[in-house]
């Protein structure tokens, strides 16, 4: 009978480290960048984008038209809600807030 070498098992196999029997065929975990911000500071940009930009105007009662903070923005951009983001307390940048709201997008589809 012949013993197969640890060098030749692994042979086939991806890296020699993926040879670890039976314990080699579970979830190991996963590999790359993790992500810098939790899901509810995730939630909370799509909340952001999805609410009314608080310097957008609109009707009161008495047919005024006003802002909530008329130094804020009027429409959402990706640098508008980056930087509500970050004065909430969220570090993220633009390009991630874009990717947040294109997979949002995706979800919905």
């Amino acid at each position: 009978m012949t013993l197969i070498g640890d060098t030749t098992m692994c042979g086939w196999c991806v890296s020699p480290r993926a040879c670890h029997g039976l314990d080699g065929l579970g979830d190991r975990q996963g590999s790359g960048r993790k992500r810098r911000i939790t899901e509810a500071q995730r939630s909370a940009i799509i909340g952001m984008a999805r609410s009314l930009p608080p310097g957008q105007l609109v009707r009161d009662a008495t047919g005024e038209l006003s802002a909530d903070d008329e130094r804020g923005p009027a429409q959402w951009t990706l640098d508008t809600l980056a930087q509500t983001a970050r004065d909430a307390g969220i570090q993220v940048g633009r390009s991630q807030v874009r990717r947040i709201l294109l997979a949002m997008v995706m979800t919905v589809s």
